[in-house]
Protein backbone atom coordinates (compact mmCIF):
# COMPACT_ATOMS: atom_id res chain seq x y z
CA UNK A 1 0.00 0.00 0.00
CA UNK A 2 2.66 2.03 0.41
CA UNK A 3 4.23 2.21 -2.59
CA UNK A 4 1.24 3.77 -4.58
CA UNK A 5 1.59 6.88 -2.73
CA UNK A 6 5.84 7.11 -3.84
CA UNK A 7 4.58 5.98 -7.20
CA UNK A 8 2.29 9.14 -7.35
CA UNK A 9 5.09 11.41 -5.71
CA UNK A 10 7.33 10.10 -8.46
CA UNK A 11 5.27 10.83 -11.14
CA UNK A 12 4.34 14.73 -9.84
CA UNK A 13 7.97 15.02 -10.01
CA UNK A 14 8.33 14.24 -13.15
CA UNK A 15 5.50 15.94 -14.53
CA UNK A 16 7.01 19.00 -13.06
CA UNK A 17 10.10 18.75 -14.81
CA UNK A 18 8.37 19.36 -18.29
CA UNK A 19 7.13 22.55 -16.95
CA UNK A 20 10.50 24.03 -15.83
CA UNK A 21 12.09 23.18 -19.03
CA UNK A 22 9.06 24.82 -20.86
CA UNK A 23 9.63 28.05 -19.06
CA UNK A 24 13.34 27.85 -19.73
CA UNK A 25 12.60 27.81 -23.99
CA UNK A 26 11.39 31.29 -24.51
CA UNK A 27 14.59 32.86 -22.41
CA UNK A 28 16.67 30.82 -25.08
CA UNK A 29 14.10 32.29 -28.15
CA UNK A 30 14.21 35.37 -26.88
CA UNK A 31 17.89 35.70 -28.11
CA UNK A 32 17.67 37.39 -31.35
CA UNK A 33 18.67 34.98 -34.14
CA UNK A 34 21.53 37.21 -35.39
CA UNK A 35 23.17 37.17 -32.20
CA UNK A 36 22.36 33.80 -32.31
CA UNK A 37 24.33 32.55 -35.21
CA UNK A 38 26.95 34.98 -34.92
CA UNK A 39 27.71 33.42 -31.72
CA UNK A 40 27.54 29.92 -33.00
CA UNK A 41 29.67 30.87 -36.06
CA UNK A 42 32.53 31.95 -33.26
CA UNK A 43 31.89 28.76 -30.82
CA UNK A 44 32.49 26.89 -33.78
CA UNK A 45 36.17 28.50 -34.51
CA UNK A 46 36.98 28.34 -31.28
CA UNK A 47 36.15 24.51 -30.96
CA UNK A 48 38.57 24.96 -34.02
CA UNK A 49 41.51 26.68 -31.81
CA UNK A 50 41.67 23.89 -29.01
CA UNK A 51 42.23 21.86 -32.31
CA UNK A 52 45.54 22.84 -33.28
CA UNK A 53 46.92 24.40 -35.90
CA UNK A 54 45.83 22.50 -38.82
CA UNK A 55 42.65 22.83 -37.81
CA UNK A 56 42.52 26.66 -37.02
CA UNK A 57 43.74 26.93 -40.42
CA UNK A 58 41.05 24.63 -42.31
CA UNK A 59 38.45 26.66 -40.55
CA UNK A 60 39.74 29.77 -41.35
CA UNK A 61 42.39 29.69 -43.98
CA UNK A 62 43.19 33.62 -44.11
CA UNK A 63 44.29 33.82 -40.58
CA UNK A 64 46.84 36.43 -39.92
CA UNK A 65 50.18 34.96 -39.95
CA UNK A 66 51.37 36.56 -36.85
CA UNK A 67 48.19 35.40 -35.09
CA UNK A 68 48.65 32.16 -35.75
CA UNK A 69 52.38 32.50 -34.84
CA UNK A 70 51.43 33.25 -31.75
CA UNK A 71 49.00 30.28 -31.24
CA UNK A 72 51.39 27.75 -33.17
CA UNK A 73 53.54 28.84 -29.86
CA UNK A 74 50.89 27.72 -27.69
CA UNK A 75 50.03 24.40 -29.48
CA UNK A 76 54.23 23.68 -29.87
CA UNK A 77 54.35 24.11 -25.57
CA UNK A 78 50.95 22.33 -24.67
CA UNK A 79 48.27 19.79 -24.43
CA UNK A 80 44.89 18.85 -23.59
CA UNK A 81 43.53 22.40 -25.07
CA UNK A 82 39.99 23.36 -24.35
CA UNK A 83 38.58 27.10 -25.53
CA UNK A 84 36.14 28.94 -23.97
CA UNK A 85 34.84 32.11 -25.85
CA UNK A 86 34.01 35.36 -24.64
CA UNK A 87 32.13 37.42 -26.81
CA UNK A 88 31.90 41.43 -26.45
CA UNK A 89 29.55 43.57 -27.62
CA UNK A 90 28.53 43.17 -31.42
CA UNK A 91 28.04 45.62 -34.06
CA UNK A 92 25.88 44.02 -36.55
CA UNK A 93 25.01 46.68 -39.70
CA UNK A 94 23.46 44.99 -42.61
CA UNK A 95 25.30 41.87 -43.83
CA UNK A 96 27.91 42.57 -41.80
CA UNK A 97 29.26 42.46 -38.08
CA UNK A 98 32.10 43.34 -35.90
CA UNK A 99 32.96 42.53 -31.90
CA UNK A 100 36.09 41.57 -29.76
CA UNK A 101 36.58 38.14 -29.03
CA UNK A 102 39.06 36.80 -26.64
CA UNK A 103 38.79 32.78 -26.45
CA UNK A 104 40.49 31.34 -23.28
CA UNK A 105 42.53 28.76 -23.87
CA UNK A 106 43.17 26.56 -21.22
CA UNK A 107 45.88 23.36 -21.51
CA UNK A 108 48.69 22.16 -19.94
CA UNK A 109 52.40 23.05 -20.39
CA UNK A 110 53.73 20.04 -21.86
CA UNK A 111 56.97 19.22 -19.74
CA UNK A 112 55.48 20.08 -16.51
CA UNK A 113 51.79 19.30 -16.91
CA UNK A 114 51.23 22.67 -15.14
CA UNK A 115 47.92 24.31 -16.00
CA UNK A 116 48.03 27.60 -18.21
CA UNK A 117 45.55 30.26 -19.74
CA UNK A 118 46.13 32.05 -23.01
CA UNK A 119 44.07 34.32 -23.97
CA UNK A 120 43.50 34.70 -27.33
CA UNK A 121 42.16 38.09 -28.06
CA UNK A 122 40.74 39.38 -31.45
CA UNK A 123 38.42 42.02 -33.41
CA UNK A 124 36.38 39.49 -35.29
CA UNK A 125 34.31 40.80 -38.50
CA UNK A 126 31.85 38.42 -39.96
CA UNK A 127 29.51 38.55 -43.48
CA UNK A 128 26.44 36.82 -44.03
CA UNK A 129 26.19 36.00 -47.15
CA UNK A 130 23.04 33.61 -48.71
CA UNK A 131 21.49 33.50 -45.08
CA UNK A 132 24.69 32.60 -43.24
CA UNK A 133 27.12 34.24 -41.15
CA UNK A 134 30.90 33.71 -42.22
CA UNK A 135 33.76 34.82 -40.62
CA UNK A 136 35.65 36.91 -42.84
CA UNK A 137 38.47 38.54 -40.70
CA UNK A 138 40.55 38.91 -37.51
CA UNK A 139 42.42 41.60 -36.33
CA UNK A 140 44.20 42.96 -33.10
CA UNK A 141 41.35 44.01 -30.56
CA UNK A 142 40.65 47.22 -30.92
Amino acid sequence: PTSKPVVATTRKKVAARPDSETKAAPKQAAVPSEEAAIRAVIDHFAMAVAGGEAAVVQEFPAMPATMLDGLRTIFVQGEGFHATPVLGPMEIDGDRAELPVTIQLRYLIRDSKAPAVYPFRYQATLTKSDGKWELTELGPPK
